[in-house]
C-alpha cells in the first residue's frame, strides 16, 4: 500500500477514534450530571393573605391570593380553598403572605367586628366600640338568649330624689325633702307650727323604683355564662357603664329577629302603674275597740 495513503486512513481511523471517544466521554458525563441532580420538591397551592389583616377582619375575597408552597413547609391547617374563609371572623392579625390556617378564625359564638359588617371606618361613622354587660339569667329570659339574637335593655332602679336633685327652693340636695309639710319661719324651713308659720305645698318628686327600656334593639355578639357581648358607640358605651356601677338591675327582653323599631315606652313608676291598673291605695284605720 502507498505510504501516502496508508497514512492518510490512519488518520482518518484516528480522527474517528477521537470523536467515537469525545461522545461516550460526554454521554457519560450528562448522565452521571442527570443522576445527581435532585429532583424538584413537590409544592401544593395554599390560600395566603394578600395584605396585612388585622385582628376582627371579616374576610373577603379581596384579601386572599393564592400561592404555590413547597409541600414539605406547609401548615398543616393550612386553608386551600377560599371558599372555606370567606366571611369568617380573623381572631389574631394575619400578615401579607402569610398562610391562612383554621385556627386564626374565631367560633361562630364569638364571629363579630368592631364595626358592623359593610360599615367602614370613615371620619364621621360612629365611634363603634365592644363591650360586655352582666345580666343574670333570671333577668335574661331565663338564660335562652344566644349570639344573634336582638334584645331590649330595661334598667330598674330605686330613685331618691333628695339624694340627687335640688327640689324647691334650696341650694343644696336634700333641701325640702322631708316627708310631710315644708314650712317657713323667719326664713327658716323647718316643721309646721302653731304661730308665725307659713306653710309650703311638698315637691311632687318622690322616691320610688323606676322601670325604663333604655336602649333597643341591641345585638348580642357573644356570650359567656352571664357575661353578654353587644356594639355601642362609645357615649353610650360610657352611660351603660355607670348605671351598672350605680347599682339597679339590667334586664334583658327578647325582640322578634325582624323587628328593628324604636323603643319610646315612657318607663314605670307608681304612678303609672296606679294609672293602668288601679291600685286600691290602703287607709289608716282606727283599731276596734276591745271587749
Amino acid at each position: 500500500m502507498d505510504p501516502k495513503r496508508r497514512a492518510r486512513l490512519i488518520l482518518i481511523v484516528g480522527v474517528l477514534l477521537a470523536l467515537l471517544t469525545f461522545g461516550a466521554t460526554f454521554v457519560v458525563v450528562q448522565g452521571a450530571q442527570g443522576a445527581a441532580a435532585p429532583a424538584a420538591p413537590p409544592t401544593v397551592n395554599v390560600i395566603v393573605a394578600a395584605r396585612d389583616l388585622p385582628a376582627r377582619t371579616a374576610i373577603t375575597a379581596a384579601d386572599l391570593k393564592v400561592a404555590k408552597m413547597e409541600q414539605a413547609y406547609v401548615p398543616p391547617k393550612a386553608v386551600k380553598d377560599p371558599k372555606e374563609v370567606i366571611g369568617k371572623i380573623l381572631i389574631q392579625p394575619v400578615y401579607v403572605g402569610e398562610p391562612i390556617i383554621t385556627e386564626t378564625f374565631a367560633p361562630t359564638s364569638r364571629a363579630f367586628t368592631v364595626f358592623p359588617p359593610g360599615v367602614a371606618v370613615e371620619p364621621g361613622s360612629p365611634a363603634y366600640r365592644i363591650m360586655t354587660i352582666s345580666v343574670p339569667d333570671n333577668n335574661a329570659v331565663g338564660g335562652i338568649l344566644v349570639p344573634g339574637d336582638n334584645v331590649d335593655i330595661m334598667y330598674v332602679f330605686q330613685f331618691d330624689p333628695c339624694a340627687k336633685l335640688q327640689i324647691g327652693n334650696g341650694t343644696t340636695p336634700g333641701t325640702q325633702c322631708s316627708t310631710g309639710t315644708q314650712t317657713t319661719t323667719g326664713g327658716t324651713t323647718g316643721t309646721t307650727s302653731s304661730q308665725g308659720s307659713s306653710t309650703t305645698p311638698q315637691s311632687p318628686i318622690t322616691s320610688d323604683t323606676v322601670a325604663k327600656i333604655i336602649l333597643g334593639p341591641v345585638q348580642i355578639l357573644a356570650r359567656n355564662a352571664a357575661v353578654y357581648t353587644i356594639r355601642v358607640d362609645a357615649a353610650l358605651a360610657e352611660r351603660l357603664a355607670y348605671i351598672q356601677a350605680a347599682g339597679g338591675s339590667l334586664q334583658l327582653l327578647l325582640r322578634a329577629p325582624t323587628d328593628d323599631r324604636a323603643v319610646n315606652t315612657t318607663g314605670a313608676t307608681f304612678s303609672s302603674v296606679y294609672t293602668q291598673f288601679k291600685f286600691p291605695i290602703p287607709e289608716r284605720v282606727k283599731p276596734l275597740p276591745t271587749p
